[in-house]
């Protein structure tokens, strides 16, 4: 089944940008979160991001100058959710306005076969891509990814085999948290066990995190 996308525009829906240090990809990076997801899988990490307008709406073009000068002295940006390929239109408009030599990583629901019949100009530009729905039996203690059917490949060809393998064989990076406006939220895949565990102790004191996967 192929969900429905959101009327193409120049609006793309935003729900947090954030620098992150190996959690959600390699090296330090900027990361997006877009907001909207067609999917509900179980045990979802965050179940607010599946409404588009959990987000605010950007004009692309005032995104893309916003990150310009966020993601200069990085060099590096990975795409989170939410669902990002929900707004595959103006996530390409965004795509092709980033410096050249920008690193460019994508999470995504879809799965690697549907990611790349549906989406082809969107990946052709992705240098590392995180692929699958998350499936809750069989999560487990991955780097970058929440359960096991979920892979990692990389679309441009940047990485080697070699190298994707050892991410995918390589366990959580762990998870940074971060407040904002009184807000907290967490960067990062932990193991579910150990955010079970912090979920836990934070409600006890009256605390909800808002999670960044």
């Amino acid at each position: 089944m192929t969900p429905t996308h959101p009327k193409p525009d120049r609006l793309i829906y935003i729900y947090h940008m954030g620098v992150a240090g190996e959690i959600l990809g390699p090296g330090t990076r900027l990361v997006v979160w877009t907001s909207g997801c067609p999917f509900s899988c179980r045990g979802c990490i965050e179940p607010g991001l599946r409404d588009l307008t959990a987000g605010e709406p950007w004009d692309t073009d005032s995104l893309i100058e916003q990150i310009r000068g966020l993601i200069e002295p990085l060099q590096c940006i990975t795409f989170s959710g939410g669902e990002p390929l929900f707004q595959a239109d103006a996530l390409l408009d965004i795509f092709n306005s980033l410096p050249g030599d920008t690193e460019l990583m994508l999470f995504t629901g879809y799965t690697l076969e549907d990611s790349h019949r549906l989406f082809p100009r969107q990946l052709s530009r992705v240098d590392i891509l995180v692929a699958g729905p998350y499936l809750d039996y069989l999560s487990g203690n991955f780097l970058w990814r929440g359960s096991a059917n979920q892979t990692i490949t990389s679309p441009t060809h940047k990485y080697s085999e070699t190298q994707l393998d050892t991410w995918l064989n390589s366990p959580s990076a762990g998870m940074d948290i971060h407040s904002l406006n009184d807000r907290l939220f967490f960067y990062g895949i932990p193991p579910q066990d150990l955010l079970n565990k912090l979920n836990k102790q934070l409600n006890l004191r009256g605390i909800i995190i808002h999670s960044q996967t």
